[in-house]
């Protein structure tokens, strides 16, 4: 697993991006690694961004055929 340098610096009562509640942490490089949003503001759309991330996690894995998985009592569901 690599190791990343995380510098984080906190400011109290400054804008420093134009969308408030949303912070870029970056690395010693000054590259943007993570964000962090507040999901009071933000939460309906991190809920939906987060549903796009699991779509493309297995975007690639195989499909199985609805009707290759039987009826969910057939299966003890």
């Amino acid at each position: 697993m690599n190791q990343i340098e995380i510098n984080c610096v906190i400011f109290k009562n400054v804008k420093l991006n134009r969308m408030e509640g949303i912070l870029y942490v970056t690395d010693q490089n000054n590259k943007k690694r993570f964000v962090q949003n507040d999901l009071e503001k933000y939460g309906k759309m991190w809920e939906d961004f987060y549903d796009v991330l699991m779509v493309e996690t297995v975007k690639d894995e195989d499909n199985i055929p609805l009707e290759d998985l039987g009826h969910p009592a057939r299966l003890g569901l």
